[in-house]
């Protein structure tokens, strides 16, 4: 993996520019492969879905569902984690301001 203090980039999911700012700088590339995984979550779980409603056979059927409710899940905890994460990083940035 190429050396973090090298890189500068800009998030499609946020917009925010990267900055090599230490412990900032690692939380947002945190934050992006997190927004990168929930967007496979609701990909693995729009795909479970037309995959039940495609097929006839109920067992098979409620297992797709299941499948798409665990990614739905899954895809919630991702976000949270986000969320408390720029959250977090907030709060330490004003406790720095002081």
């Amino acid at each position: 993996m190429e050396n973090p203090r090298n890189l500068i980039a800009e998030s499609p999911h946020s917009g925010v520019d990267y900055r090599p700012v230490g412990v900032e700088f690692v939380a947002r590339v945190m934050l992006q492969k997190l927004s990168n995984e929930i967007r496979e979550c609701y990909r693995h779980a729009a795909e479970a879905r037309q995959n039940a409603e495609a097929t006839t056979h109920l067992p098979t059927k409620a297992e797709y569902q299941d499948v798409e409710r665990r990614w739905l899940s899954l895809a919630r905890s991702y976000e949270f984690s986000e969320q408390l994460a720029r959250f977090t990083n907030e709060v330490k940035r004003n406790i720095r301001k002081r």
